[in-house]
């Protein structure tokens, strides 16, 4: 269901303001870490230990959504997914002692609900503009990491490390209250209950067609089986007069283009297995490759610049400068690439751009800052793709559910093991082996890109 042309900004901005909220609790960690390292007595390894719990949790929120959404519906999901957020911030900060990994495990798992929920919201309300509302979305991603990074350290070293983690539950708190005005907003001036038509069709991963009962309110008063079959989730996602569903031979969206092909091929995909789809599974990679990369460099690259002799507020200040590298480029790219189905080009150029900046940590250390603002770009533009390929490689709302609940469950799961194996092979080898395994991860992601890249859908 597409939002009325009067209200869809109001939408971006609020899910702007969500998107706020789902990177600070994890990316806020590393430039504190010597910080919480001195309050804790944890070791290099056990602070790897603490920030690949919350990817590892954000994969395990990402596998149980579709269920969630099943039973709840995409907006009350997010609702309940900010709330524990705001929640679980507050525990990892002042709860003393277990508090700390409660509240990292918490956040993990609430943020990968949050990841998991908004791009099908994206893609059921803005259909023919997906790629660049999920634009907005990965740079606004990109941008709240860049103001944890920043904010931080000043805040930390006025307070404490609890005050500079623990106030991004207020941010929790306003993105919630904008969430539950847009259910309003919704209900009032779209004719019917917010939650009419969210679902999206979400089933579990695998399941061929779903389980959402999007209209379950309407079938009751009606008289009509609750649920709604494949064919009727599918037309309605596509924008299909319903009468053409009984042979799906001339189907036409409202201005009257055939789209028999985009029909039939969704109404397949809808009754397959996701698992089973190669295609499924190089989207996912990717997705996992390239954020294994970030939670790396984003819990140890202020380490590795302050091996080279660069300070603690000088390595944080180079970690904002990252993340609006990483702004620019998503930016960028969404301007470049538009609605093109086509993505391999942007994959080599982004993966180049991670390259680049790591074999210049290799090559010259001492403009460390050079090669942070190169990464943060490749970092910005791969992260954007994996988003987008949610969308694009996906027809309707209930596949996009289904390939956004794949590939940020196992993707993550993936990412998860970035800063342990970042933390081990920099106390063992040194920081330069970090960095070498790191280009390797680099030019792997860029093959897979050029796989899931293609214009091809699932």
């Amino acid at each position: 269901m597409k939002l009325s042309r009067q209200y869809s900004g109001v939408m971006i901005l609020v899910i702007v303001l969500v998107a706020l909220n789902l990177r600070p609790g994890l990316t806020a960690v590393g430039p504190v870490t010597q910080y919480i390292q001195a309050d804790t007595g944890l070791s290099t390894p056990g602070m790897g230990y603490l920030a690949s719990v919350p990817v590892l949790c954000m994969g395990l929120g990402a596998l149980v959504t579709p269920w969630v959404i099943r039973r709840l519906g995409l907006d009350v999901t997010v609702v309940v997914g900010l709330s524990a957020l705001a929640v679980v911030i507050l525990v990892r900060s002042f709860v003393p002692g277990v508090g700390l990994w409660i509240g990292t495990v918490g956040i993990g798992l609430a943020i990968g609900i949050l990841n998991t929920t908004l791009p099908p919201i994206i893609k059921r309300d803005f259909p023919t503009r997906a790629a660049t509302v999920t634009g907005i979305y990965s740079a606004t991603l990109t941008l709240s990491s860049a103001i944890a990074a920043g904010i931080v350290v000043p805040i930390t070293g006025a307070t404490s490390w609890k005050i500079g983690l623990g106030c991004w539950a207020l941010m929790a708190g306003i993105g919630l209250c904008a969430w539950l005005y847009s259910m309003r907003m919704r209900s009032v001036f779209d004719g019917g209950p917010a939650e009419a038509g969210s679902t999206g069709g979400a089933g579990s991963i695998g399941d061929a067609g779903g389980g959402g009962d999007a209209r379950s309110g309407e079938a009751r008063d009606s008289g009509e089986p609750v649920g709604m079959s494949d064919e009727t989730t599918v037309a309605e996602d596509l924008g299909l007069e319903l009468p053409n569903l009984e042979t799906g031979v001339d189907a036409q969206l409202p201005g009257g283009e055939s789209m028999d092909s985009d029909y039939s091929g969704a109404l397949a995909a809808a009754r397959r297995n996701i698992l089973t789809i190669p295609l499924a599974w190089a989207v996912t990679a990717f997705m996992g490759t390239q954020s294994l990369l970030f939670y790396m460099f984003v819990q140890w690259l202020p380490e590795i610049e302050q091996s080279h002799g660069v300070s603690a507020e000088a390595a944080g200040l180079h970690m904002s400068f990252f993340q609006i590298a990483g702004l620019v480029a998503t930016l960028t790219l969404t301007a470049v690439q538009g609605e093109r189905r086509d993505q391999r080009l942007s994959a080599v150029v982004s993966c180049s751009l991670w390259i680049v900046g790591l074999a210049g940590f290799l090559i010259a250390p001492g403009i460390a800052v050079v090669w942070t603002i190169i990464m943060g770009g490749g970092s910005g533009a791969t992260f954007a793709l994996s988003l987008t390929f949610i969308n694009t490689r996906t027809r309707t709302s209930q596949e996009s559910s289904r390939l956004s609940g794949m590939s940020q469950s196992v993707g993550y799961m993936i990412a998860s093991v970035g800063p342990t194996i970042g933390g081990s092979l920099g106390d063992a080898l040194g920081w330069n082996a970090v960095i070498a395994v790191a280009i390797a991860l680099a030019a792997i992601v860029m093959g897979i890109g050029m796989i899931a890249g293609s214009d091809r859908k699932i």
